[in-house]
């Protein structure tokens, strides 16, 4: 059975909506309460830097995160949780993980096409060869600190 300590970071996960790019375990596992009441992490796929394929069935809440047990004054609470992986672990080619990125672009097309960069990060995406860099430039795109 599959477990979080089986992945090779930085990873990038496809939930119901998107997809993400986090750089640990950490960032993976915290969430909202209403991020598990709104099953973001049901059925949620994820690919490693080492293009293994992991599906992750549900989550559950472990403890809260932070000051006051995590929660913040509009009541929502940041918590820990646990990944329930199914037990099957897929190898996963560059082209199927591109395929699902360009399916996500085409998907949310007027999110995507709200950015600057589109066919920048289109271009990036095709151009890529290797697991490990699609990655890791895609977490650099889009995990930008925005600076003021």
């Amino acid at each position: 059975m599959a477990s979080i300590s089986d992945l090779n970071f930085p990873v990038i996960y496809f939930n119901k909506y998107t997809f993400y790019v986090e750089p640990d375990a950490n960032k993976l596992t915290v969430t909202t309460k209403a991020g598990i009441k709104n099953k973001l992490y049901e059925n949620l796929t994820i690919i490693d830097s080492s293009g293994k394929l992991y599906k992750v069935k549900s989550a559950r809440k472990l403890h809260g995160v932070g000051p006051l047990w995590g929660y913040n004054i509009f009541l929502n609470q940041k918590i820990k949780v646990e990944l329930d992986f199914s037990p099957t672990v897929k190898e996963a080619s560059i082209e199927e993980l591109k395929k699902m990125v360009f399916k996500n672009f085409e998907k949310d097309r007027h999110f995507w096409e709200s950015r600057d960069d589109l066919s920048e990060l289109k271009e990036m995406v095709s151009s890529t060869e290797s697991m490990s860099s699609l990655i890791h430039k895609l977490g650099e795109a889009l995990n930008v600190q925005y600076k003021v």
